[in-house]
């Protein structure tokens, strides 16, 4: 796969990963109603921020070595 390609990849999936964390938070908020829900942040899940930085540095690297 090329590194443009795998760098979107990951940043759709670090965006997937986020949003479906997002979503059970809501969720778990729904059952339990007696607190205000607590969203999870960017950087509290390891695979968003990894799969965030690791996609954003290969985007970089493919159109840093497409210039040359």
């Amino acid at each position: 796969m090329k590194t443009r390609t795998c760098g979107i990849v990951l940043l759709v999936v670090s965006g997937l990963f986020y949003t479906i964390e997002r979503i059970g938070a809501k969720i778990a908020a729904a059952i339990d109603d007696s607190s205000p829900p607590v969203y999870p942040g960017i950087f509290d899940n390891l695979f968003v921020w990894l799969f965030l930085l690791t996609g954003l540095i290969l985007l970089g690297m493919s159109y840093a070595t497409k210039k040359q």
